[in-house]
């Protein structure tokens, strides 16, 4: 294992696809965490507002049945330090191959925000079958890609400005998004600032 790749925990294969999509999403929940008390990026989770239909009863200890309102834009959107907005989707596989999931409504979000001179993308994260989880972030417009059809670990990176993220322990995908230490955006616009990595992740 390498600094571009991290060891999850074992799972019972029934529920392996669900169990790596929130590991995955918690391990970069605590990047942004850890972002925000850097003071290098303030960004979150975009919930999808749900409306409870019906409860189920005391019975069942809280259970309910309950229905999206609307769409989601977008899986995390915030601010960069420039003030720069900008939005990605995460995306992640328990197989060797990705199939193309993404709503064309939240391809047109990612589209708008880059047209809007923001920064947007997509991370995404491939299990190599041995619990070792690959990520790499692809820069809007080259993201668009991705939009349709299945892609492996290998065809994902070979994508113009496709770069991989480093995991030390959570996903630190801000300096892959940067451009590395330069801290240049990698669709090559205006220069951020790079981030402090001795700051612990709380």
């Amino acid at each position: 294992m390498n600094a571009n790749s991290l060891r999850r925990p074992a799972v019972a294969p029934l529920r392996r696809r669900a169990n790596l999509g929130r590991w995955f999403q918690r391990l970069i929940d605590a990047a942004c965490r850890h972002y925000a008390v850097q003071g290098a990026a303030h960004i979150f989770p975009v919930p999808t507002p749900m409306r409870v239909a019906a409860r189920r009863g005391a019975a069942t200890r809280g259970n309910f049945l309950a229905f999206f309102e609307r769409k989601s834009i977008t899986d995390y959107y915030g601010t960069l330090p420039s003030g720069r907005s900008i939005a990605f989707d995460a995306k992640s596989t328990t197989t060797r191959t990705w199939r193309s999931d993404i709503p064309p409504h939240q391809l047109d979000v990612l589209h708008l925000v880059h047209a809007l001179g923001g920064l947007s993308g997509i991370l995404i994260g491939f299990d190599d079958g041995r619990g070792t989880l690959r990520v790499f972030w692809v820069p809007w417009p080259e993201a668009a890609a991705l939009g349709h059809g299945q892609w492996t670990a290998d065809a994902v990176s070979a994508l113009p400005g496709a770069t991989a993220v480093s995991c030390p322990g959570h996903v630190d995908f801000l300096p892959a998004l940067l451009g590395g230490s330069g801290g240049t955006p990698t669709d090559g616009r205006s220069p951020l600032l790079p981030t402090d990595k001795n700051t612990p992740v709380r």
